[in-house]
């Protein structure tokens, strides 16, 4: 039986490489992918989130 603590230098290793191969999303990437609603007002948001 494996122990625990090979087991876990295993994943540590295992989620390192896969941060490493996953490509990070810039915004460029993201270009025509979201839709915002129109009816969205993010000055009316921004104004009740914001304590006097």
């Amino acid at each position: 039986m494996f122990e625990w603590k090979i087991l876990v230098k295993i994943i540590i290793l295992a989620l390192k490489v896969f941060v490493e191969n996953t490509k990070k999303l810039s915004l460029a990437d993201l270009k025509g992918k979201i839709e915002l609603d129109e009816d969205y007002n993010y000055k009316k948001v921004k104004k009740s989130h914001v304590s006097d």
